[in-house]
């Protein structure tokens, strides 16, 4: 009987350590599933805006001088 008890016990314990797992995992899928539908949003619309844009922001790839 005592052996019984100890294969519930190591049983119950098993269960409760993947469901914290399983749980745990939901948070960080759901976390990553947000950030990268965040992103898909976010990065058209920053390329839409700098390529069809009315004032384009200049690229330069060097140092401009304001004084002349």
């Amino acid at each position: 009987m005592r052996y019984l008890e100890y294969i519930t016990g190591r049983v119950i314990a098993l269960l409760f350590a993947v469901a914290l797992l399983a749980f745990i995992l939901l948070v960080i899928g759901f976390a990553s599933g947000l950030m990268l539908a965040i992103m898909a949003i976010t990065i058209p619309l920053v390329l839409l805006k700098f390529l069809f844009g009315k004032n384009k922001p200049k690229v330069t790839y060097h140092y401009e001088r304001k004084d002349r």
